[in-house]
């Protein structure tokens, strides 16, 4: 409807608008813009100890890959990455950051619903959450089969 809007006060011709209408979608189609996602399951530690419930992001070194991969930490201590949706990660340098909600202070489901609650207190101090202070780093290349194991400590 938008489009036809679009092509009655602009003058594009229905072909023009097929053309418009097919660009966008590759544009928007995908975007991780081709970039190849490594599939790979990684483990993160804390004092040897699992952080069910951590969050791990993946901040890219390289600025011309702007897309942040994350990834959240089973009980287990394991993780799988996530890429724009995609499961992976790109080929490429990190800065590392881990935030670990208390899990004694969760939110309430109603206040989930809302939006309005604090994750509770980040139980390894922000020692690793911001980009530009973690010391965490992972490179990460083609032929890995596993990410190096992220050890952390809360000293």
């Amino acid at each position: 409807m938008l489009l036809m809007e679009i092509t009655r006060r602009h003058g594009f011709c229905r072909t023009s608008s097929l053309a418009l209408l097919m660009s966008g979608l590759i544009v928007t189609g995908g975007c991780t813009g081709g970039l190849r996602l490594m599939d790979i399951p990684g483990s993160i530690s804390v004092d040897g100890k699992s952080p069910e419930g951590a969050t791990i992001m993946f901040h890219p070194t390289d600025p011309k890959q702007p897309l942040v991969s994350t990834a959240a930490v089973g009980t287990d201590g394991k993780f799988k990455v996530v890429t724009d949706m995609n499961p992976g990660i790109p080929v490429g340098s990190y800065k590392v950051t881990v935030i670990w909600p208390d899990p004694s202070k969760q939110p309430t489901a109603a206040q989930r619903m809302t939006g309005l609650h604090d994750d509770g207190p980040d139980l390894l101090g922000g020692k690793y959450a911001n980009r530009d202070q973690s010391p965490l780093t992972m490179e990460v290349t083609g032929d890995m089969k596993e990410l190096p194991n992220i050890s952390i400590t809360t000293q």
